[in-house]
């Protein structure tokens, strides 16, 4: 199941938590699993993260949550992962 959200739903950062998906009809409480995609770039216009996304697994029943980077190349449609150490030197 795929969900639009509200563009004012994570305020002015932009940044969408699980609490955003409460008084959707019971979505966020009958899940296995709640995947969230950040694009900081929309709300910021940093040239740096252009092309970076952050998917944040919100809820995992089976397993872990937490943020994972990945880097977007446009000309492959092409999402690759970014290691932590590599994203901490490239925006330095």
């Amino acid at each position: 199941l795929v969900s639009q959200m509200n563009r004012m739903a994570g305020g002015e950062d932009g940044v969408i938590t699980l609490e955003n998906l409460k008084g959707t009809g019971g979505l966020e409480e009958k899940s296995e699993c709640v995947i969230l995609l950040h694009w900081e770039y929309f709300h910021t216009r940093n040239e740096l993260k252009r092309n970076e996304y952050t998917v944040r697994i919100a809820k995992n029943k089976r397993g872990r949550t937490g943020d994972h980077i990945l880097h977007y190349t446009p000309e492959h449609y092409l999402f690759s992962e970014v290691k932590e150490e590599e994203a901490n030197e490239e925006y330095r």
